[in-house]
């Protein structure tokens, strides 16, 4: 597989690419000054705020963090999606506040509300604005790429999904937000590890299985946010791209008390440009080029590998990469005319519209399955192929109270 990177001078000064790895001396000087800074002001991090918001029927829901402490690419939205769908099985109404990461919606002044299916409510209010008085307001139409401008890649993935979104980088107030209009039995905050701002029943910490840490060091000499300790902060740990469920040894000493889980990737199939999923077996006999604007490209191209896909090449772009008429003009030159172009489902609504109805395009859609420990690395449910998940135990209830 070719290998075609379309990073920008900043990123490649970043991640010590090429001549740029000259630099990497200075990388490793100001990463040790943000750990100090960050140990410095370790018990601010720990704060945790007082009061929640009740819900508009008198209750207060159960509030639900799940993050990181890497740069991108550790899962959390396709874990997000699968958490939520977990406790909508079994009669939860849960609502995701997320930040809305390079949309228009981080400068909108209040939350920006998409509203699930059946849901009634003005337009405005003081604190909210709903998706489309927003879009409108930006004089922009309903394409995908205009939606996607508006709220960010991530929001847009995860309404699509069907489930309530508020858009917000004031975390609080998207809170309130979520809590007066949907009352919701659960809030999901999106990448919200390091936000102490807002007061959680639960934190939930995702880790690389392989990598749980990534090379160990703090940005800009790695990929950390925060230092391996900061693990302790969490109530649960989720280990993602998980081959087993053994404790990855580097992880051991900071997850003792943590109830710990394991997850991995599984493609479902490929969603085409009218939106129905196909077989992989559409791909037969046809060249292969992938493209995507992820934080690990790698992870991408190795679940195709490991379904069958061998693509001829694959182009990389930077994480939430908005694509242009040009960039899509560069990626079909890299095919013939016969060709088949997968992208990933973040990069897939960022995209479509540049693309002719003549070429075949598709998305790859990946659910997260997600397993709870086993007794130990003889266990016989070492493997994903038995054990019964008990995930509800803590993501239904808060462990104060349950909603059921």
């Amino acid at each position: 597989m070719k290998i075609i990177e379309r990073y920008p001078s900043g990123l490649r000064i970043f991640m010590g690419k090429g001549g740029w790895a000259l630099l990497n001396p200075v990388r490793y000087l100001l990463a040790v000054s943000f750990r100090a800074y960050l140990l410095f002001h370790a018990d601010d991090r720990k704060r945790k705020a007082a009061g929640k918001a009740e819900g508009k029927g008198g209750h207060t829901p159960v509030t639900i963090s799940i993050g990181n402490i890497e740069v991108g690419g550790s899962g959390k939205t396709p874990a997000a999606i699968s958490i939520a769908g977990n406790i909508a099985e079994v009669g939860g109404r849960p609502v995701i506040v997320t930040r809305g990461y390079k949309g228009s919606a981080e400068r909108a002044g209040k939350s920006v509300v998409i509203s699930g299916p059946g849901d009634s409510f003005e337009s405005e209010g003081d604190d909210y604005i709903t998706e489309d008085l927003f879009i409108e307001r930006l004089e922009r139409g309903g394409s995908l790429q205009d939606r996607v401008k508006a709220l960010g890649d991530e929001a847009l993935l995860l309404a699509v999904r069907g489930f309530p979104v508020v858009v917000d980088p004031d975390r609080r107030r998207g809170v309130r937000v979520a809590s007066g209009l949907f009352d919701p039995t659960h809030i999901l905050l999106d990448d919200a590890f390091q936000n102490r701002k807002i007061e959680r029943d639960i934190d939930i910490l995702l880790l690389d299985h392989e990598k749980p840490f990534g090379k160990g060091w703090i940005v800009p000499a790695g990929t950390l946010r925060e230092p391996p300790s900061a693990a302790a902060r969490a109530d649960a740990v989720i280990f993602t791209r998980a081959s087993s469920r053994e404790i990855p040894k580097k992880a051991v000493r900071h997850l003792k008390g943590k109830k710990l889980y394991f997850a991995r990737h599984n493609p479902s199939g490929l969603r085409d440009r009218s939106g129905e999923l196909r077989p992989f077996s559409v791909c037969d006999g046809k060249e292969l080029i992938i493209f995507s604007g992820i934080a690990r490209p790698d992870s991408f191209e190795s679940t195709l590998l490991e379904i069958g896909l061998h693509p001829a090449v694959s182009i990389r772009f930077p994480d939430h990469h908005f694509y242009t008429e040009e960039d899509v003009a560069g990626i079909i030159s890299a095919g013939t005319g016969s060709s088949i172009f997968i992208t990933t489902e973040k990069d897939r609504a960022k995209a479509l519209d540049f693309f002719t109805e003549d070429i075949d395009f598709y998305s790859l859609e990946i659910e997260m399955e997600i397993r709870p420990a086993c007794g130990g690395e003889n266990d016989e449910r070492s493997s994903f192929e038995s054990g019964s998940v008990d995930i509800d135990s803590i993501l239904i209830t808060s462990g104060k109270r349950s909603f059921r």
